[in-house]
């Protein structure tokens, strides 16, 4: 199942990086290339792709496939095609690269901003004359996109303090 549309063309040194949080690679360089190489179909257009020599690319997954003991290519003419063993673990290769960029994310969200919630009190004159100006003009601000829920007027709070204001 070779999908060379998807295959980014980046550098091999980038491709690490967009797997891993910080400094920690979290997929190895072997799995990397694995999917690299079937996206592609060959390993020239992988090297290619990836700045790397075709040779040194050819090794990582003969080790990796060593390691494993079972071929994950299949070595053709004009190309290579993943084995069924390829397959199921380019399959879990692909998925943890998603999830990984998902975890990335949240990662990047819990480090630079920091998240809860604000109750707002106010009279019922404040809350429809001024309130919602000011609530509107918070929203121009970057950090909507942090996560910022609509606001809810909570009647039952509102209830509550007119009835022990009477």
């Amino acid at each position: 199942m070779n999908d060379k549309r998807q295959f980014a063309a980046l550098p091999f040194e980038k491709m690490q990086r967009s797997v891993g949080v910080g400094n920690m690679q979290l997929l190895s360089s072997s799995a990397i290339l694995l999917d690299a190489v079937a996206r592609a179909g060959s390993f020239r257009r992988a090297a290619e792709a990836l700045n790397m020599s075709a040779s040194a690319i050819n090794r990582q997954i003969l080790n990796m496939e060593a390691e494993i003991g079972l071929p994950l290519l299949e070595r053709l003419p004009r190309g290579v095609r993943p084995t069924p063993v390829g397959e199921r673990l380019l399959a879990d290769i692909r998925r943890w690269r998603r999830e990984q960029t998902l975890a990335e994310g949240q990662l990047r969200e819990l480090t630079g901003q920091r998240r809860g919630a604000v109750s707002i009190g106010a009279t019922e004159c404040f809350s429809t004359a001024v309130l919602p100006d000011v609530i509107r003009s918070l929203w121009q601000y970057p950090f909507r996109a942090g996560g910022i829920d609509p606001v809810r007027l909570d009647r039952r709070a509102h209830t509550q303090t007119r009835r022990q204001g009477a």
